[in-house]
């Protein structure tokens, strides 16, 4: 397996960081193909940890609606989930471990980066097949250090990730 830099794919729109080896990534997006040839569905679980239960993360809904809009059999393919930082961390783990995700993104904010990262690294030890992506303006601007310290990252995506994750999820 080759190590390689962290790279930028994308749209004019945001851009998908990935540092990762060459065959874990195909590896994925060949999966997707066969289980979309075969007729099964794949499992987006888009992900907030919110400041509190009041709140809600408009980016997880604004990243669903987008690309439901352009392609409406994806709906069926991304699923939501909210937390908050005052939930307990094993119930969190616990919840996306039953969601049986085929991929997992989270939305990264200021108020629940510490939390996220907690999460991403037990998530690397109990579902280690399973691509983990992170977004949002807390990982946006140091991508390539965040990857750099969380090697078990599938990527980032940077900017307006609207059309970023719909290419994502048609890749």
């Amino acid at each position: 397996r080759r190590n390689v830099n962290p790279v930028s794919v994308g749209s004019p729109y945001g851009a998908i960081r990935i540092k990762h080896h060459f065959r874990l990534v195909i590896r994925y997006f060949s999966l997707y193909s066969i289980m979309k040839l075969e007729g099964n569905q794949m499992k987006f679980l888009l992900t907030a940890v919110n400041a509190k239960y009041i709140h809600s993360n408009p980016a997880i809904y604004s990243l669903r609606a987008y690309s439901v809009q352009k392609d409406p059999e994806l709906e069926k393919n991304i699923e939501l989930a909210e937390y908050t930082i005052n939930q307990p961390f094993q119930d969190i783990l616990a919840d996306i471990y039953g969601r049986k995700p085929d991929c997992i993104a989270f939305s990264c904010y200021i108020w629940n980066w510490e939390m996220i990262r907690d999460i991403v690294r037990e998530l690397a030890k109990i579902l280690p097949d399973v691509p983990v992506w992170l977004g949002g303006p807390e990982v946006s601007y140091n991508a390539e250090e965040i990857l750099e310290k969380l090697p078990f990252l599938t990527g980032i995506m940077v900017g307006e990730g609207e059309e970023t994750f719909r290419e994502l999820l048609c890749y």
